[in-house]
C-alpha cells in the first residue's frame, strides 16, 4: 500500500512544536511589554497576533521543506538523466534513481517517497509526465512542473528525449545552484539585519539598568507612553522590512 500523497502547502504543528512556539511567543510578548511599557500586562494586546505568529512559523517550515525537496529533486534529475543517456527508458530510470538516492538520502526523505509514488503510478499506467506534473502542483515548485512540461512536449513532438532531458537537467540544476549561491551571499546580510534588530532592545536594557531614573519619564504619562508606542511601531516595521528585503527569488 502506497503512502498518502503529501500536500506541501500545508504543515501541521506537533504538540511539542505548539508548546515551544507558544512559550517563546509569550516570553517575547512579556519582554516587549517590560522593555517598552515597564509592565508585562501591556503585552496582552499582542496576544491577538498569536494566529499570525503561527502562520509565519508554518510558512517558514513549508518553505524549508520545499527547498529541501528541490535539492533532492536536483539529485533525482541527475540520476534520471544519467540513466536515460545510458540507454535506460525514462520510466525505468525512476527505479534506478530510487536505488542511487537510497545511498545518500534516508528512506523517509520526501523525494524518496515521491519517487516510489511515481513508480506506483507507472504501474497503474499513469504517464510519467502527469506524475511529475502532479508532484509539481503539490509541491508548488515550478522547476518540477517545467521538467514535466518538457517531457510532455518532447514525447508529443518526437524530439530527442535524451538530449532534451540532459539539457533541461543542466538548466534547472544551474538555476538551483544560482539560488543557493544567492542565499549564501544573503546569509551575511540576514545576520547583520538580525544583529541590528537586537540593538534597540539592548540599548533599552542598558539605559534602564544604568539610567533608570531618567528613563522613568518615558514610562509615565500619556506623552511618554506615546513616544514608546511610536518607537515600538517603528522598530517592528523596520524589522519586518529588513526581513523582506533580504528575501530574493531568482
Amino acid at each position: 500500500m502506497m503512502e498518502q500523497k503529501v500536500t506541501y502547502d500545508h504543515y501541521r504543528l506537533s504538540l511539542a512544536e505548539r508548546a515551544a512556539l507558544l512559550s517563546g511567543y509569550l516570553l517575547l510578548c512579556g519582554a516587549i511589554g517590560w522593555l517598552f511599557y515597564h509592565t508585562v500586562f501591556a503585552a496582552l494586546p499582542f496576544l491577538l497576533f498569536w494566529p499570525f505568529a503561527k502562520k509565519l512559523y508554518r510558512a517558514y517550515r513549508i518553505e524549508g521543506r520545499r527547498q529541501k525537496l528541490l535539492l533532492q529533486f536536483k539529485e533525482a534529475m541527475h540520476s534520471i538523466s544519467g540513466s536515460v543517456e545510458a540507454g535506460v527508458s525514462l520510466e525505468q530510470s525512476i527505479g534506478r534513481a530510487v536505488s542511487e538516492l537510497r545511498q545518500v538520502l534516508p528512506e523517509d526523505a520526501d523525494m524518496m517517497q515521491e519517487l516510489r509514488q511515481i513508480q506506483y503510478g507507472l504501474r497503474m499506467n499513469v504517464t510519467i509526465e502527469d506524475l511529475f506534473d502532479d508532484l509539481g502542483v503539490r509541491s508548488g515548485l515550478k522547476e518540477i512542473r517545467t521538467f514535466a512540461d518538457v517531457i510532455r512536449t518532447a514525447k508529443r513532438s518526437g524530439g530527442n528525449l535524451i538530449h532534451v532531458i540532459a539539457h533541461t537537467t543542466g538548466t534547472i540544476a544551474a538555476k538551483i545552484e544560482l539560488e543557493r549561491e544567492i542565499a549564501a551571499e544573503l546569509a551575511g546580510k540576514k545576520l547583520e539585519a538580525r544583529m541590528t534588530a537586537i540593538m534597540l532592545p539592548g540599548i533599552l536594557i542598558y539605559m534602564n539598568l544604568g539610567m533608570g531614573e531618567m528613563m522613568e519619564m518615558l514610562y509615565e504619562g500619556i506623552l511618554g507612553r506615546a513616544v514608546m508606542t511610536g518607537t515600538l511601531v517603528l522598530y517592528l516595521g523596520s524589522v519586518a522590512w529588513s526581513e523582506k528585503i533580504v528575501r530574493i527569488r531568482v
